[in-house]
């Protein structure tokens, strides 16, 4: 590094450092809701994942990619957490206060030597948890997003409509089977009428 990327990378150190103070203190009480049954709180998980995402963005500014890809990993399980994808579990604290430990370990590395590469191993290791990790939580855990789909409602309201409308026409059929019956009956009566008046007369 030049004289210019030692001083950003200077700065970088000094407000990272501070960062990461506040993301411990921000982990330590989501795992203490988690802990408590409650929720944890959203305000807490919104800094740790800015505070991530300008870690990665900085420190692949200055070529430091080891620091970047795993901040980067970190701050896609933060991610999944905010958007629901996944509810908050105890390994999660775990690594992300790993990933806040790792990160500490190669700022100083990189000031020691201006650069991360020693820290490739620990880097690859990490990486690979925090794959794991979420890969886990989104195929089994997480909060259910959604209810399964329900039958149409004009469907199943169609059946009872139709049966409702039946007596209708079995009232109108009854009557139709009424008027006939009358109809046959009526000439017997007239023929038995007319016998009375032939033997009248």
């Amino acid at each position: 590094m030049d004289e210019e990327d030692l001083e950003i990378l200077n700065e970088f150190v000094e407000e990272t450092t501070e960062s990461l103070a506040d993301a411990e203190v921000r982990l330590m009480e989501i795992e203490r809701a988690r802990i408590s049954g409650e929720t944890p709180d959203g305000d807490d998980v919104d800094a740790i994942f800015r505070a991530f995402h300008t870690i990665k963005g900085t420190s692949a500014f200055l070529g430091l990619n080891h620091i970047s890809q795993t901040t980067h990993h970190a701050e896609d399980l933060l991610g999944k957490m905010r958007a629901g994808e996944i509810s908050l579990e105890e390994e999660h604290v775990t690594f992300l206060c790993e990933t806040v430990d790792f990160t500490r370990a190669a700022l100083a590395e990189s000031v020691r030597s201006g650069s991360d590469a020693a820290m490739a191993d620990k880097s690859a290791g990490l990486i690979q948890a925090l794959q794991d990790v979420i890969a886990r939580s989104v195929q089994g855990g997480g909060e259910p997003r959604g209810e399964p789909a329900a039958e149409p409602r004009a469907e199943a309201g169609g059946e009872p409509a139709a049966r409702d409308a039946e007596p209708a026409p079995a009232e109108d059929e009854g009557r139709d089977v009424a008027e006939e019956g009358a109809s046959a009956a009526a000439p017997p009566q007239e023929g038995k009428r007319g016998e009375a008046a032939s033997g009248g007369g």
